[in-house]
C-alpha cells in the first residue's frame, strides 16, 4: 500500500467520525499529490535507466492520477469559504434522494 492509498479514507468511514472541514481536506489531497509526485519521480528515474513502454504507459495514468489530485485540492479550497453553503445543499439533496428510496 503506498503513502497515497493509506491517506485515503474509505467512503464508510468518512460517514462515521467527524467530517473534515474542505479546507482540512485540501491540505490532505495536497499532502497526497505531494507523495504521489515524489514516487512518480522515482519511477521517472528507473525508468530512464530501464525504458519499457509498459511501465511509461503506468507512469503516464500516475501522472494523471496526482494531476486529479492537486486539482481536487485547489476545487476543495476555492470551495472553502463557500463550505456552509455547499454542504446544506448536499444535505437537501442527500434528504431528497432518501425519500425518493424510501
Amino acid at each position: 500500500m503506498t503513502r497515497s492509498q493509506a491517506a485515503v479514507r474509505s467512503p464508510d468511514s468518512c460517514e462515521a467520525r467527524h467530517p473534515s472541514t474542505f479546507a482540512q481536506l485540501a491540505s490532505e489531497l495536497r499532502a497526497v499529490a505531494r507523495a504521489e509526485h515524489s514516487g512518480n519521480q522515482r519511477v521517472e528515474h528507473y525508468l530512464a535507466r530501464h525504458p519499457d513502454e509498459n511501465l511509461q504507459r503506468v507512469l503516464d495514468d500516475l501522472r494523471r492520477t496526482a494531476e486529479l489530485i492537486g486539482e481536487a485540492s485547489v476545487l476543495l479550497s476555492k470551495l472553502s469559504p463557500f463550505e456552509h453553503e455547499v454542504r446544506a445543499i448536499l444535505d437537501r439533496e442527500t434528504a431528497s434522494a432518501k425519500r425518493g428510496t424510501q
